[in-house]
């Protein structure tokens, strides 16, 4: 485990990565990336299954073009492509058990359920939902598929997929639950307002991508494109108006207004089922304190919401088999060609004002820089950066997390020590952010007053930019006042 809710499939799968192909940006999201490719195939499989060939073509054209489902899977944030592929894999394991009895799509759709579960524990959302709405609507058939034989045969590959999350909580006494499980409705609408923004692609604009610095009155110019693909995207952008809003939320609601008409048809239950599942699922994120509020957090409802509009138009084609097909297919396409579109924006937005703190692309010239530095210690005082050098430098850098002694208001006597000691040594490097990107704001200020107290002073050493030319990190050390 890496944290109480947080397992290590995608660190042991790097592990092996590496070996082949070394740490770099590219080595870490072309996988992510497969990943995302594999979840629309298994989505596919999936509608298939339930709903037709059509359905199928439908709903892989609407999650292939929505931008909140390519950039948090790109970019695996949350992160979030294992939890796709364990809950599409497992759902269409589990189909195909219903409709051939297959014993081994049992325990493999159990099994991924159960390595879904260790990946990230909050896949008992999923799990939660997929059970509420299943008892729900197949209620019927669960029962009748409920042999003591089958009971113990999904519960062992559930055992099995989640076995280094139950030996983690016997050995640490539940801390999994006793951790995450906290409930609060302060947040709802808040909570609300980011699953509106995941569902029409707009979330991570100024999050993942920065704003203009024009526009924000901070240092910096934006990028001219430069390559082929960069000037088209930039050319495109403005055709279209440089688009931010997609438009998958509209044909949610539309599916969902179709409902009532399609009571009476076989897409009466696929869409119940899909209904019950992302109202029970998104509830209990909703309600999950510090939880629920960020697009890694309701992107885990995905592809369920492009699974009710995929059946809901196919059910409409096939119930006005004249004009049906045809308005299906112009919902479709205009809902993609926007998501395409502003998936194109955030492209170009990328390009030219580059990432932001989080994302940023000064990472590189601070690599290059601690590398040649050849500093005894780097201590990191800011959240971002210590992952990112650990992998451009295959883990040889002498980094060490500088913040934790300072993360509350009253040091003790062992923190003083620490820093007076880490200070002390003028070779000693430490790693922050510039004024105004922090994201522990107080630990500098209680870093300078230690360091006054000491009767020492910053000395800094170098500050890195980003490419548009913004003040991104710091390099600094500490020497005497005096």
């Amino acid at each position: 485990m890496l944290m109480s809710y947080l397992g290590t499939p995608k660190t042991w799968f790097y592990m092996a990565w590496f070996k082949r192909w070394g740490p770099s940006a590219y080595s870490l999201r072309v996988p992510a990336a497969l990943a995302g490719a594999g979840a629309i195939w298994l989505f596919r499989s999936l509608l298939r299954r339930t709903a037709g060939d059509r359905a199928a073509v439908l709903g892989c054209a609407l999650l292939a073009t929505d931008t909140t489902f390519l950039l948090t899977n790109s970019f695996d944030w949350g992160p979030v492509a294992i939890q796709h592929l364990t809950l599409i894999g497992g759902v269409l394991l589990l189909v195909k058990f219903h409709q051939t009895g297959s014993i081994s799509a049992l325990a493999g759709g159990f099994f991924l359920f159960g390595l879904g579960l260790w990946d990230k524990a909050l896949f008992l959302w999923t799990l939660g939902g997929l059970g509420a709405a299943g008892l729900a609507v197949y209620g019927r058939e669960i029962r009748r598929a409920l042999s003591i034989r089958n009971f113990a045969i999904a519960l062992l590959a559930g055992c099995l997929g989640s076995f280094p999350l139950l030996v983690y909580n016997y050995n640490m006494d539940l801390a999994t639950i006793r951790s995450n499980t906290q409930f609060t409705t302060t947040e709802m609408g808040f909570k609300v307002h980011v699953l509106h923004k995941s569902l029409n692609g707009s979330a991570l604009f100024g999050w993942l991508s920065s704003e203009d610095p024009r526009r924000l009155g901070t240092t910096g110019a934006p990028l001219e494109p430069r390559t082929p693909v960069e000037r088209a995207s930039a050319a495109l952008a403005s055709a279209a108006g440089n688009p931010r809003i997609g438009f998958l939320a509209f044909a949610l609601a539309l599916a969902l207004l179709l409902f009532p008409f399609l009571w009476n048809t076989s897409a009466r239950r696929p869409l119940l089922f899909t209904l019950i599942f992302l109202t029970v699922t998104w509830i209990q994120m909703a309600l999950t304190k510090d939880a629920g509020g960020g697009v890694h957090h309701t992107v885990l409802l995905w592809p369920f919401p492009h699974f009710l509009a995929a059946v809901g138009f196919d059910a409409m084609a096939s119930r006005f088999p004249r004009f049906g097909p045809w308005i299906a297919s112009a919902v479709v396409a205009i809902v993609c060609v926007q998501g395409v579109l502003v998936t194109n924006s955030f492209l170009t937005e990328t390009v030219r004002n580059r990432g932001t703190t989080q994302w940023t692309d000064a990472i590189y010239p601070l690599s290059e820089d601690l590398k040649h530095r050849k500093a005894p210690q780097v201590l990191v005082m800011d959240w971002g950066m210590l992952d990112s050098l650990r992998a451009l430098n295959r883990g040889r850098l002498p980094l060490q997390v500088g913040s934790d002694p300072l993360a509350s208001e009253h040091m003790t006597e062992q923190d003083r020590r620490l820093i007076d000691l880490w200070m002390s040594s003028p070779e000693n490097v430490f790693l922050g952010h510039t004024e105004g990107n922090e994201f522990f704001p107080d630990v500098p200020k209680r870093l300078s007053f230690a360091a006054a107290q000491a009767g020492l002073r910053k000395d800094l050493l170098r500050t890195v930019s980003d490419s548009t030319g913004r003040p991104v990190f710091e390099i600094f050390r500490f020497v005497p006042s005096n």
